[in-house]
């Protein structure tokens, strides 16, 4: 299956923007590229120079029964409309998400350690 990612920040923005418009309109807020989440892991893995398969067991028994192969967005609306564009790529949002969780993970450690 293959997905939208993006970075929660950039997705408040263009809400942000949409409350600025003068009248109320729908816009779809998206990166307008799919990757998927076997990628997202791969990727993950290898910036934290993980072996894959030693850590991740894949079960199709899991799978959902019915799902579309790839979703996709359309989001020349929101570029045009409200001047807002998904900037990051899909290896800057991975590392910026893994460098999210190793800050926070070390401010849990200060605060554990007063």
């Amino acid at each position: 299956m293959q997905g939208l990612w993006g970075y929660a920040p950039d997705y408040i923005k263009a809400m942000w923007l949409m409350l600025q418009h003068k009248n109320p309109i729908d816009i779809a807020i998206c990166s307008g590229h799919t990757n998927s989440l076997k990628e997202f892991v791969e990727i993950v893995f290898k910036k934290l120079d993980l072996n894959c398969e030693k850590y991740l067991k894949i079960d199709k028994k899991l799978y959902r029964p019915i799902d579309l192969d790839i979703i996709y967005g359309d989001n020349s609306k929101a570029k045009k409309e409200i001047g807002w564009q998904c900037d990051m790529t899909f290896e800057q949002l991975i590392d910026q998400l893994i460098d999210d969780e190793i800050k926070y993970i070390e401010w849990k450690e200060r605060i554990k350690n007063g």
